[in-house]
């Protein structure tokens, strides 16, 4: 990895060349290597964390732990977006 910035393979989150990268799976894909560039004030997302579950499992003797919360992104204006496929 020779990128500028802090880009772990690893993980979704990084910012390179002082641009942040985010990876999503749900963009549609024109082809097979796709980059999408866009300025932060066209896209917001939305995150309310309600908070982690503990439930004990008695027949297994083991523990469930869930995490749970709400998620919604929006595009408010896909002018400010470009793409290179």
């Amino acid at each position: 990895m020779n990128a500028f910035g802090s880009v772990n393979a690893a993980n979704t989150d990084a910012v390179a060349f002082g641009l942040q990268v985010i990876v999503d799976r749900n963009l549609v894909a024109v082809g097979d290597n796709n980059v999408y560039v866009g300025n932060s004030d066209g896209f917001e997302i939305f995150e309310q964390i309600k908070g982690a579950i503990s439930v004990d499992v008695p027949s297994t003797l083991s523990r469930t732990i869930a995490f749970r919360g709400y998620l919604a992104t929006l595009m408010i204006d896909d002018t400010k977006f470009v793409t290179r496929a």
